[in-house]
């Protein structure tokens, strides 16, 4: 999300530094947290809640599946929480439900990241490691083509 706010000059490269900075600390000490709670599970297979491809699923069918994910999380909140035209009190459950709708038909295939945080903290703590690269290429791809297509498509004012 945003890396599509930078991608769409709405919001400034320093403020977006910060803000995924802020994300990768929280995501760690919330993985901190979850290993200090669960010390057995940091040495299990379930890696803390790190995201995993499923079997059978490549880097590359990965980075297409993270990419999807997310690209649908971001056009669906730049168009119920960003766009002024955009009926707000609407946003969350549109934005919980296409988070639910991904997690049902992703989370199976990659784990369903949709953010890099969300990989990056539990693998801090867990050290696994594996295909990391997925969850920040496809939700880097997914998110800043959402955006722009959002942005010079779709949120055009009515002629």
């Amino acid at each position: 999300m945003t890396l599509g706010f930078l991608a769409t000059r709405r919001l400034p490269v320093g403020t977006g530094i910060s803000y995924i900075l802020a994300q990768l600390v929280g995501a760690s000490i919330g993985a901190l947290l979850l290993t200090a709670t669960f010390p057995e599970a940091a040495r299990q297979a379930v890696g803390l809640g790190t995201p995993a491809l499923g079997r059978g699923i490549s880097a590359g069918t990965g980075i297409v599946v993270e990419a999807v994910l997310t690209f649908f999380l971001v056009f669906v909140i730049f168009g119920v929480a960003v766009d002024a035209r955009a009926q707000r009190p609407a946003a969350p459950l549109a934005i919980g439900l296409v988070i639910t709708m991904d997690i049902l038909a992703g989370g199976v295939l990659t784990g369903a990241a949709m953010n890099p945080a969300r990989a990056f903290g539990p693998a801090l703590f867990s050290g696994v490691w594996a295909n990391h690269a997925v969850y920040w290429i496809g939700p880097a791809v997914g998110a800043v083509l959402a955006a722009w297509i959002y942005t010079y498509l779709m949120d055009r004012p009515e002629r």
